[in-house]
């Protein structure tokens, strides 16, 4: 994704949080933008976002660019998700601080999920595809994979189907 920033009004962070959270039918959660060395909230400078779940706050690295904005935002808002209605997929969780790897990491399924989502948030709403270059083949491959299995919920939750959209 391309490195430019703009100033993102807050009206439209809400209003792109709030149609996921429509989408997904979850709850509204805040949204801070913090720098990244505050450790408190990410576990490693290379950490964009982080969703605390017990305080139902999305945590964003101030630093990134308009479109990371956008990126993790649905990657967050689909953990979200996946903690509401599937919070078995947690079991075993490895944050990325304790993964032996960014493969490894990557490679769980709620993060092959929230990327997959995501991906298709970018496609869809931006008309950008995220290309994942810095991780693994094989991760990108599962990613890829897991979007064309939920890209069905997507056009079902958006009302439409893939001929009229």
């Amino acid at each position: 994704m391309a490195n430019k920033k703009r100033n993102i009004k807050k009206e439209e962070i809400i209003a792109y949080v709030k149609f996921i959270c429509d989408m997904l039918e979850i709850e509204f959660p805040e949204v801070k933008f913090k720098n990244n060395d505050s450790k408190h909230h990410f576990s490693t400078n290379t950490t964009l976002a982080v969703l605390v779940t017990e305080e139902n706050t999305i945590y964003i690295n101030h630093t990134i660019s308009t479109l990371e904005i956008f990126f993790v935002i649905a990657h967050e808002l689909r953990h979200l998700y996946q903690f509401t209605y599937y919070p078995k997929w947690f079991k075993g969780y490895l944050t990325s601080d304790h993964a032996t790897s960014t493969e490894e990491y990557n490679l769980q399924f709620a993060e092959i999920d929230a990327n997959a989502f995501a991906k298709i948030i970018m496609e869809a709403e931006f008309g950008i595809s995220p290309s994942f270059n810095s991780l693994p083949v094989n991760v990108n491959k599962r990613i890829n994979q897991r979007a064309e299995e939920i890209l069905p919920e997507y056009y079902e939750k958006r009302g439409c189907n893939e001929m009229n959209f």
